[in-house]
């Protein structure tokens, strides 16, 4: 599911859902050629924020030249959080997570300083890397990974956590992971997507209105993160001295107090905890309720944890497939035919619906 969304009054809204299989630049590109024909006075695009996959990147540079283009926070850490866990088992190694934590705060620096920020982690895992040798695979990947286009990779300037929680809100409704076109899960699906944009249609009607479309509570909670982050970015800044030192000079001290002060303080006192600590080597056979890791570390991110697969179905013999079609195709017609047409029925219905936009 491709969403695009857009900002009013520092809110964000889900405007274009865009279901694709297989995507590509093309595709893309007939996805916004759609838009600007349904809103014409599109143009003036300044920034789009897009995650990391080349083709969208590719459509927005084409139809959108002189728009900057920029990466988004929760995929990046949703990306390095994946990596850690899924890809180098340093969760299940219990390995200590000073650098994990750290790596979150990464796209918030300026693209002149993600490599000053990567030189902070790898001194920081450096003590660790005898007892866990995956460290420096981890330190290998930032490099890899997201030094190839800083000015893509750094989200500096833009609306950070807003983002974070239209798109955290949004996938968790739909739950795409459980969409087929021959699922069980298609009605779901659909009506989920009904009601998501029948939501947003409130949002900024109620916003046109001069009415709030939040708690109160969750919207200042959002604002004070996003300003903490501001303050903390202009702090890093105000060390520059115009025609005196530039930012490659900053030092990296510096540099490791803004990745921590942009974290929450939970996730600060947790790398407090850690130092001073002895971390020997686990076995990766601990079950998951040994795991050192905060419950919601992060999902404050917007990286829900992966659900448990649902039970599958046992594999049915051919012997009993047949015998099950034999007792399907002499069911006996009744007045209204056989089967067969009993099922082209519902199709015709379950077409009907939809054209009509019932879901």
């Amino acid at each position: 599911m491709w969403i695009i969304s857009f900002r009013k009054d520092n809110q964000a809204f889900a405007a274009v859902y865009a279901y694709t299989r297989g995507a590509r630049a093309p595709l893309y590109e007939a996805i916004l050629q759609r838009v600007l024909q349904l809103a014409p006075d599109l143009k003036n695009v300044e920034l789009i924020v897009s995650d990391f996959e080349r083709a969208p990147r590719k459509a927005c540079k084409a139809l959108f030249p002189r728009a900057k283009l920029q990466g988004c926070l929760f995929h990046l850490v949703q990306a390095i959080s994946a990596y850690w866990a899924d890809i180098l088992k340093l969760v299940k190694l219990q390995a200590p997570r000073e650098a994990k934590f750290l790596s979150r705060s990464l796209g918030l620096l300026p693209p002149e300083l993600l490599t000053v920020g990567i030189d902070v982690l790898e001194e920081v895992t450096q003590s660790h890397t005898t007892n866990f040798p995956e460290l420096l695979r981890f330190i290998a990947y930032l490099r890899r990974q997201w030094l190839w286009d800083t000015e893509w990779t750094s989200v500096y300037g833009s609306a950070i956590i807003g983002q974070i929680m239209i798109l955290k809100h949004i996938t968790a409704i739909i739950r795409l992971e459980s969409v087929a076109l021959v699922s069980p899960f298609l009605y779901p699906f659909i009506r989920n997507l009904q009601e998501v944009i029948e939501n947003e249609s409130i949002k900024l009607q109620r916003l046109n209105n001069n009415l709030p479309i939040s708690k109160i509570k969750k919207e200042k909670e959002l604002y004070n993160r996003d300003m903490c982050i501001m303050k903390v970015q202009e702090k890093l800044l105000a060390q520059v001295k115009t025609g005196s030192v530039v930012l490659s000079n900053i030092t990296k001290k510096a540099v490791y107090d803004f990745l921590r002060e942009c974290l929450p303080p939970k996730i600060q006192a947790k790398i407090d905890e850690e130092h001073g600590k002895c971390f020997p080597r686990k076995r990766s056979e601990l079950q998951n309720s040994d795991f050192l890791e905060l419950a919601d570390e992060n999902e404050e991110y917007g990286v829900k944890k992966k659900r448990k697969a649902r039970r599958q179905h046992s594999a049915i013999s051919s012997s009993e497939q047949k015998r099950q079609e034999k007792k399907i195709l002499s069911m006996p017609q009744d007045a209204n035919g056989t089967v067969e047409s009993e099922i082209n029925h519902d199709w015709d219905v379950f077409e009907y619906l939809l054209l009509e936009g019932h879901g």
